[in-house]
């Protein structure tokens, strides 16, 4: 798994930038046109310590988090690898 400790800025900016222009590629959400752009991934880690993103279950809105909306199941597009794969993004997931 990659670390997140930088020695090189010009790398973490790099990583950094990469990250940010795969995000501007996400896809509309089609639950709330116009407001917002969406993707999604679940998180597993394997015995080896090895990241795996996916769709695991289902995307389930509840009612604590929207009201209007509970029990409804959504689906979003997989997060892309130049998100799930970024150095920045699995640095947010190594053991501590």
């Amino acid at each position: 798994m990659p670390e997140a400790n930088y020695e090189n800025k010009d790398t973490f900016l790099s990583d950094l930038e990469q990250l940010k222009l795969a995000y501007e590629n996400l896809t509309l959400d089609p639950y709330s046109p116009g407001n917002r752009w969406r993707g999604y991934a679940q998180c597993r880690r394997n015995a080896q310590g090895e990241l795996s993103f996916g769709q695991f279950t289902a995307y389930k809105q509840t009612k604590k988090i929207q009201s209007g909306y509970r029990g409804i199941i959504r689906q979003y597009p997989l997060l892309p690898k130049n998100i799930t794969a970024n150095r920045l993004m699995q640095g947010n997931f190594a053991r501590r």
